[in-house]
């Protein structure tokens, strides 16, 4: 995970796989604080790979045994750099589709899934009452075939659909 052999960590301080001096001291004053009470410590934090790029980490930690400090304690890192850029992507998807335009997501069904606030506002219909339903619950009749056959094969190929709809 972090590019080093066993050889190469063992009896050198950890600081080395810190992103900075100041993390490598929190972990210490407030990770050994928690865990010589019995607590676990948890935190997320970049850490430094031997060559220089930093990761996200789950970092825990406990004492082996309270009652006798010298036994040691028990540090568990895990990558978990995919979560939290799956975390941020929900952030951003979730700032976009709170967007002034009306956004309706369907799944492969057709059936709504989520609208956003503006489409709540532009069509008159709650989330309520269009989740679970199928788009043509919109259908003014002003429309012919030939425009929701296009539109479905916009859908159809590109995933997604954008226009203007009675």
């Amino acid at each position: 995970m972090f590019g080093y052999s066993p050889e190469e960590l063992a009896g050198i301080s950890t600081h080395i796989i810190y992103k900075s001096q100041e993390d490598f001291d929190e972990v210490g004053k407030t990770g050994y604080a928690l865990i010589s009470h019995g607590q676990r410590y948890n935190r997320d934090m970049e850490m430094k790979r031997r060559d220089g790029s930093f990761f996200w980490t789950s970092i825990s930690g406990h004492m082996i045994n309270v009652d006798n400090p010298e036994l040691g304690s028990i540090w568990v890192l895990e990558d978990i750099t995919y979560r939290k850029q799956a975390e941020e992507n929900l952030r951003i998807a979730a700032a976009t589709f709170e967007t002034q335009e009306a956004i309706m997501i369907t799944d492969p069904d057709s059936r709504i899934l989520r609208v956003n606030e503006a489409f709540q506002e532009v069509t008159g219909y709650s989330a309520e009452e269009v989740v679970g339903k199928n788009p043509r619950v919109l259908k003014s009749g002003r429309h012919d075939a030939a425009f929701y056959q296009d539109m479905w094969a916009a859908l159809l190929t590109t995933g997604k659909w954008s226009g203007e709809i009675w």
